[in-house]
């Protein structure tokens, strides 16, 4: 992720993490590279599916951050539990993203809010993006199952969301994402 963040992810993370207050859900929060960019002081109850992640994680973790290994497809958690949920790059490599989308709405208070950084399939460059199709069944066996062409714009709407603001990155490759639940 290094060279991601030399080319703007850090402010993106920065920007997407700020302001937050209450209880906060972070899914996939793999290594714990959003915990210092926390720049408020949510509760943050982070949830990845792989240990080995979580173990590395913790290192990077400050009070009020507490790390639980669990799938977004089956989160662990009461209904109306979070205030906000975010996830940087994560709903690529989720298995069952619509699964995924619909647990975050469930365990989300009325009206909380879904913060999300994520690569998207390259809809404004046809070419480009019948490319991502051809390259996604190699790519996926190399890179944790990351789909490249995924439409995680359309599946947050289609999970009942109502997307309030969008920033783009690299030509809309990268989308920055915050909804409701409608």
């Amino acid at each position: 992720m290094a060279p991601g963040e030399r080319l703007g992810f850090a402010s993106w993370r920065r920007d997407l993490l700020g302001g937050l207050r209450g209880r906060v859900l972070e899914i996939g929060s793999g290594t714990g590279l959003n915990f210092p960019q926390y720049s408020s002081s949510p509760t943050v109850i982070a949830v990845d599916p792989k240990m080995s992640h979580i173990r590395y994680a913790r290192r990077r973790r400050r009070p009020g951050q507490h790390l639980l290994c669990a799938r977004a497809e089956a989160l662990p958690f009461r209904d109306a539990t979070f205030q906000a949920a975010v996830g940087t790059l994560v709903f690529c490599t989720v298995g069952d993203p619509e699964k995924g989308l619909g647990e975050l709405r469930r365990v989300l208070e009325p009206e909380a809010e879904l913060r999300l950084i994520e690569h998207v399939r390259w809809e404004r460059r046809p070419a480009l993006a019948r490319l991502q199709d051809w390259l996604t069944p190699a790519w996926r066996v190399i890179s944790s199952g990351c789909h490249l062409n995924r439409a995680t714009e359309r599946m947050i709407e289609r999970a009942g969301f109502k997307i309030e603001r969008r920033r783009e990155n690299f030509d809309g490759i990268f989308v920055e994402v915050r909804a409701r639940s409608e």
